[in-house]
């Protein structure tokens, strides 16, 4: 049997240790930086 990576959970990961080397002291998920994204377009129009 191969052992497989779950996409989603590699993302996941990378986001959360990428906040936590950061320092960042709020939660951040992808969908937070998704929503982050989506505002900032949306104020440049």
């Amino acid at each position: 049997m191969r052992y497989r990576i779950k996409p989603q959970r590699c993302g996941r990961h990378t986001i959360k240790d990428a906040v936590r080397r950061s320092r960042i002291l709020k939660r951040a998920s992808a969908h937070t930086l998704r929503h982050s994204f989506a505002s900032h377009l949306l104020q440049a129009n």
